[in-house]
């Protein structure tokens, strides 16, 4: 063999090498994410959703590509008793643990969990509440809901509607679906094993529910969003960070370099939420990339932020972690609702929130009616109409403040998110096709809530659900 033949060898062979190690790191951050992803969501599905363990496996963990097939192979242990869920993948162990009222978090053994005493029990609807109709209470449909419906909707051409969201796709891919009209609970229906009251996951919904929270701060202590620093890190004169403020964080246009993948393992976002002891932690290190305000990204590192923010300001702790309930969830009535918190003890605002559809749909019912419930001011007058100006940089002006929007592009209408619905459909979103739409003109609150988006079309339903509408008034 030549001396440039074996040169080239050993290079080959290095090279080689090389990829095998790279490759080998990718598989152990793969597995180790996996088993953490596993922990997590089988916790919160046993011990906040209520299912039993063969749904959530066969549901919620079912892998849905050849990667996740070889990553998602963790052996589970329940601990009933104590609430705890250990999963073992490739000799990697997670385990995730509950906390009453705060959901399950992943536990990491070199890193503190401190401890929390506090009144947290939440509330209970009253025998008289659980009496009411919705959405002052969780009563059936009342005859007054049948009758508005009756006149409002073709009842048949919206059964038929409803009915294909848990038809279409690999079943069950819808497990909760619920209209309201007028402020008026329509149609509901569930899959097996859900019921009205049963909490589900919002996965990034939880991100609009942030920018309520902030709103209700706006209104309480006159935070300004032009405020800068945010945060005490970005204090120095020289950092670039420093010129970020809250509406930039919201509009999701900080300039923060920050990777929102779930197809790579070692993404920003998988570490955050399943790698970390602290989703803000990890957020925190984001560089900057660009000038705040002159590119839009979507991220959720950012509203992880956000719930940082939101920490300090609420300087005790008892005050941070009670506010999303005694300030929001209670004052509607959500009872269900829960906003999970990390081994820290800082809200994941960007994934993790469980409620029930109907306590979704509150939510989307305060959105509509401008931040004020029955009659009461929750948030700022005009807070929803900032939240769904479109954000400069958003392609199709389809996001404002934390909101999903229709708006379309400036120059050309029709080119917006749902090209089929009116363009003041505004929404919140998140993985796996969870759904709370809001239709100002027909005055509609939709949620939608599964395990799967594959082949999920929520376009048509909206639109079939319109039509229905229209086909009443024939």
């Amino acid at each position: 063999m030549s001396r440039s033949c074996r040169r080239r060898l050993v290079f080959g062979l290095i090279a080689a090498g090389a990829v095998l190690l790279l490759l080998g790191q990718v598989a152990w951050v793969g597995v180790a994410i996996g088993a953490g992803y596993q922990a997590k969501i089988l916790c919160s599905g046993l011990f906040v959703s209520g299912l039993d363990q063969e749904t959530i496996e066969e549901q919620d963990l079912a892998p849905t590509s050849i990667l996740e097939r070889i990553l998602l192979r963790g052996r589970f242990s329940v601990d009933v008793e104590n609430r705890a869920v250990e999963v073992t993948a490739w000799g990697i162990r997670r385990v995730a643990r509950l906390r009453p009222d705060l959901g399950s978090y992943l536990e990491f053994e070199d890193a503190p969990t401190p401890s929390i005493h506090l009144p947290l029990t939440r509330s209970r609807p009253s025998a008289d509440r659980s009496r009411l109709p919705w959405p002052r209470g969780d009563a059936d449909l009342t005859e007054a809901d049948r009758v508005d419906a009756r006149e409002a909707f073709d009842l048949q051409a919206l059964r038929r509607a409803v009915d294909s969201m848990f038809e279409k796709s690999d079943p069950p891919c819808t497990r909760a679906l619920l209209i309201t009209h007028e402020g008026r609970l329509i149609h509901e229906r569930y899959a097996p094993g859900i019921d009205p009251s049963t909490p589900l996951p919002g996965w990034s919904i939880s991100k609009s529910v942030i920018a309520l929270l902030l709103g209700i701060l706006v209104r309480q202590e006159g935070v300004d969003l032009k405020e800068a620093p945010v945060l005490e890190e970005w204090s120095d004169e020289e950092d670039p960070r420093r010129a970020i403020h809250l509406d930039h964080l919201l509009r999701m246009s900080s300039g923060l370099k920050f990777g929102e993948s779930y197809a790579d393992p070692r993404s920003d976002t998988l570490r955050m939420l399943f790698g970390s002891p602290s989703a803000a932690a990890v957020a925190l290190k984001s560089p900057p990339r660009h000038p705040p305000d002159e590119v839009w990204q979507y991220s959720s590192g950012t509203t992880n932020l956000l719930c940082l923010f939101l920490r300090r300001r609420l300087k005790e702790k008892d005050r941070y972690l009670t506010f999303p309930r005694e300030e929001l969830f209670e004052p509607i009535g959500a009872d269900s609702a829960i906003l999970e918190v990390d081994q820290s003890g800082g809200f994941v605002g960007s994934s993790f929130m469980y409620a029930s559809a109907r306590d979704f749909a509150r939510l989307g019912q305060l959105c509509l009616d401008d931040g004020t419930w029955q009659g009461n001011r929750l948030l700022p007058e005009g807070w929803m109409r900032y939240c769904t100006t479109p954000t400069k940089g958003a392609p199709r002006g389809e996001y404002g403040a934390h909101f999903w929007l229709n708006a379309g592009n400036p120059g050309d209408p029709a080119d917006r998110y749902f090209r089929t619905l009116p363009d003041d459909v505004f929404f919140m979103s998140g993985y796996r096709g969870q759904y709370v739409l809001m239709l100002p003109t027909e005055r509609l609150v939709l949620v939608r809530l599964g395990t799967s988006a594959n082949g999920l079309d929520i376009e048509a339903f909206v639109r079939s659900v319109l039509d229905s509408l229209a086909k009443s008034k024939k």
